[in-house]
Protein backbone atom coordinates (compact mmCIF):
# COMPACT_ATOMS: atom_id res chain seq x y z
CA UNK A 1 0.00 0.00 0.00
CA UNK A 2 3.20 2.55 0.48
CA UNK A 3 4.49 1.96 -2.73
CA UNK A 4 1.39 2.72 -4.59
CA UNK A 5 0.39 5.53 -2.63
CA UNK A 6 4.83 6.54 -3.04
CA UNK A 7 4.32 5.92 -7.18
CA UNK A 8 0.78 8.25 -7.39
CA UNK A 9 2.38 11.02 -4.95
CA UNK A 10 6.08 10.32 -7.58
CA UNK A 11 3.59 10.76 -10.98
CA UNK A 12 1.96 13.56 -9.81
CA UNK A 13 5.01 15.24 -8.15
CA UNK A 14 6.29 14.97 -11.99
CA UNK A 15 3.52 16.23 -13.15
CA UNK A 16 4.05 19.55 -10.50
CA UNK A 17 7.51 19.92 -12.08
CA UNK A 18 6.51 19.84 -15.28
CA UNK A 19 3.87 22.69 -14.39
CA UNK A 20 6.14 24.66 -12.68
CA UNK A 21 9.15 24.36 -15.60
CA UNK A 22 6.07 26.39 -17.95
CA UNK A 23 6.08 23.13 -20.47
CA UNK A 24 2.17 22.96 -19.14
CA UNK A 25 -0.62 25.44 -18.44
CA UNK A 26 -2.09 24.92 -15.49
CA UNK A 27 -5.98 23.60 -15.12
CA UNK A 28 -8.38 21.23 -15.41
CA UNK A 29 -7.26 20.04 -19.26
CA UNK A 30 -3.64 19.58 -18.66
CA UNK A 31 -4.08 17.88 -15.40
CA UNK A 32 -6.37 15.09 -16.81
CA UNK A 33 -4.04 14.97 -20.27
CA UNK A 34 -0.84 14.35 -17.60
CA UNK A 35 -2.92 11.93 -15.48
CA UNK A 36 -3.72 9.75 -18.78
CA UNK A 37 0.28 9.42 -19.37
CA UNK A 38 1.10 8.59 -15.52
CA UNK A 39 -1.64 5.84 -15.72
CA UNK A 40 -0.93 4.65 -19.22
CA UNK A 41 2.66 4.39 -18.01
CA UNK A 42 2.23 2.63 -14.51
CA UNK A 43 -0.06 0.75 -16.26
CA UNK A 44 1.72 -1.09 -19.04
CA UNK A 45 4.69 -1.33 -16.71
CA UNK A 46 2.37 -3.61 -14.39
CA UNK A 47 0.84 -5.34 -17.35
CA UNK A 48 4.48 -6.15 -19.36
CA UNK A 49 6.01 -7.71 -16.23
CA UNK A 50 2.82 -9.40 -15.75
CA UNK A 51 2.72 -11.26 -18.72
CA UNK A 52 6.66 -11.69 -18.58
CA UNK A 53 6.16 -13.34 -14.84
CA UNK A 54 3.34 -15.60 -16.25
CA UNK A 55 5.73 -18.08 -18.49
CA UNK A 56 4.19 -16.76 -21.41
CA UNK A 57 7.50 -15.82 -23.20
CA UNK A 58 9.80 -18.77 -21.90
CA UNK A 59 9.67 -21.36 -24.67
CA UNK A 60 10.52 -18.49 -26.92
CA UNK A 61 13.81 -17.14 -24.95
CA UNK A 62 14.50 -20.90 -24.91
CA UNK A 63 14.20 -21.84 -28.08
CA UNK A 64 16.20 -18.37 -28.89
CA UNK A 65 18.99 -18.94 -26.64
CA UNK A 66 19.33 -22.80 -28.09
CA UNK A 67 19.72 -21.26 -31.87
CA UNK A 68 22.42 -18.46 -30.71
CA UNK A 69 24.49 -20.54 -28.62
CA UNK A 70 25.54 -22.32 -31.92
CA UNK A 71 28.60 -20.01 -32.58
CA UNK A 72 29.34 -19.41 -28.69
CA UNK A 73 31.44 -21.61 -26.54
CA UNK A 74 28.67 -22.91 -24.39
CA UNK A 75 27.00 -25.92 -23.76
CA UNK A 76 23.83 -27.45 -24.06
CA UNK A 77 23.38 -28.06 -20.20
CA UNK A 78 24.75 -24.10 -19.30
CA UNK A 79 21.75 -23.31 -21.60
CA UNK A 80 19.20 -25.19 -19.98
CA UNK A 81 20.86 -23.70 -16.33
CA UNK A 82 20.50 -20.28 -17.37
CA UNK A 83 17.17 -18.76 -15.23
CA UNK A 84 14.18 -18.06 -17.51
CA UNK A 85 12.77 -14.87 -18.54
CA UNK A 86 9.59 -15.87 -16.11
CA UNK A 87 11.95 -16.17 -13.32
CA UNK A 88 13.77 -12.93 -13.99
CA UNK A 89 10.25 -10.54 -14.44
CA UNK A 90 8.77 -12.50 -11.02
CA UNK A 91 11.02 -10.61 -8.53
CA UNK A 92 9.63 -7.00 -9.56
CA UNK A 93 5.95 -6.98 -8.11
CA UNK A 94 3.12 -5.53 -10.29
CA UNK A 95 0.37 -4.77 -7.76
CA UNK A 96 1.59 -1.32 -6.37
CA UNK A 97 2.21 0.20 -10.35
CA UNK A 98 -0.82 -1.85 -10.87
CA UNK A 99 -2.92 0.08 -8.16
CA UNK A 100 -1.13 3.33 -8.92
CA UNK A 101 -2.52 3.26 -12.09
CA UNK A 102 -5.82 2.37 -11.24
CA UNK A 103 -5.62 5.40 -8.65
CA UNK A 104 -4.23 7.83 -11.57
CA UNK A 105 -6.77 6.79 -13.71
CA UNK A 106 -9.49 6.85 -11.16
CA UNK A 107 -8.50 10.72 -10.80
CA UNK A 108 -8.48 10.99 -14.71
CA UNK A 109 -11.69 10.04 -14.71
CA UNK A 110 -13.10 12.50 -11.76
CA UNK A 111 -11.36 15.27 -13.88
CA UNK A 112 -13.13 14.43 -16.86
CA UNK A 113 -16.45 14.25 -15.06
CA UNK A 114 -15.76 17.49 -13.67
CA UNK A 115 -14.28 18.62 -16.86
CA UNK A 116 -17.44 17.93 -19.38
Amino acid sequence: MKYTVLFVFAGYLFYGIVLLSGQAAPGLESFIDASFYISFIYLFIAVTFYILSTGFFDVTTDSLRKVLMIGKKMTKEEVEDMRSLSDAASYFNTKPLLFAGLITLMFMGIGLFLYY
